[in-house]
């Protein structure tokens, strides 16, 4: 439901021209990895045997490869929910949010969370109720052991946010895959009207089509009717050439103007990661 009918997805693709695997993006950061680690042990700390059990999982199972935004009527998740926490124990789940994200990005994760209630409204107000809408249905699961040394990650989910952080030797961390939506795109009615989560990225966006000279706007539109969804979904391993179109897209960011890279520099960093 976003403010007009059109819908848009940016999508920045490397083009390597060759066999080499492609290998997740680790960033040395080490001071967010002990605050990720300190916030993990935290959480855990405070949860009853019954539902740690639910929430700690094996690093090297599959759980950790199946992460979705969608509500959770549509996807089976796995971990421990708001619903079954008690004040403190959501607490401690936020303070893990938070350690991966900056101020900006944890401000994002929760206005988007509460935005369930106003989607709820919206909907129940059209005839449209058809899923609950609750912002305590967000998961939260941590994978291995953030005391120890060796690899472990965690994830917090639920609809329109889905966050995977993974942590190798107390030091490097990968921050994907990192999801963020937003129904409505823009608030339409009622104390939060005119409310746009996502304003900044929907704005560079748009921008960075307006910057486009037309050779340029042909080589990176390649389907003129928006898509239902993602186009890359929530496969572990993304195959661009299984999506048609997507492997010709080949506007490369130093081949772009000035004026062009702005916006796109604004989507890469928009200051949602701590580091």
């Amino acid at each position: 439901m976003g403010r007009s009918s059109t819908r848009m997805e940016v999508l920045f693709v490397a083009h390597t021209h060759t066999d080499a695997e492609l290998k997740p993006l680790f960033i040395p950061a080490s001071a967010t990895a002990e605050r990720m680690a300190e916030a993990a042990g935290n959480f855990l700390g405070t949860l009853t045997p019954a539902l740690r059990e639910k929430t700690a999982l094996p690093f090297d199972g599959i759980e950790r490869f199946r992460w979705h935004y969608i509500p959770i009527e549509m996807w089976d998740r796995k971990g421990v929910s708001l619903t079954e926490l008690n004040e403190q124990q959501q607490e401690a789940a936020f303070a893990l949010m938070a350690s991966g994200l900056s101020a900006k990005g944890y401000q994002k994760a929760r206005s988007i969370i509460n935005l369930e209630t106003t989607l709820g409204e919206i909907e129940k107000a059209a005839g449209e109720a058809r899923l609950v809408r609750d912002p305590s249905f967000y998961f939260f699961t941590v994978f291995g052991d953030p005391t120890g040394n060796g690899a472990w990650g965690w994830r917090a989910e639920g609809h329109h946010v889905s966050l995977n952080f993974t942590v190798v030797n107390r030091e490097l961390i990968s921050p994907n895959p990192f999801f963020f939506g937003s129904n409505p795109a823009e608030v339409p009615s009622g104390e939060k009207t005119g409310m746009r989560v996502l304003s900044g990225e929907e704005d560079a966006a748009r921008k960075l089509l307006t910057c486009l000279n037309a050779t340029q706007k042909s080589q990176s539109i390649f389907n003129a009717d928006s898509a239902s969804d993602i186009l890359t979904r929530d496969v572990p391993k993304v195959e661009f050439e299984s999506v048609e179109g997507l492997a010709d897209v080949s506007i490369f960011v130093s081949l772009l103007t000035a004026d062009s890279q702005k916006p796109i520099a604004i989507l890469h960093f928009s200051g949602r990661r701590q580091f």
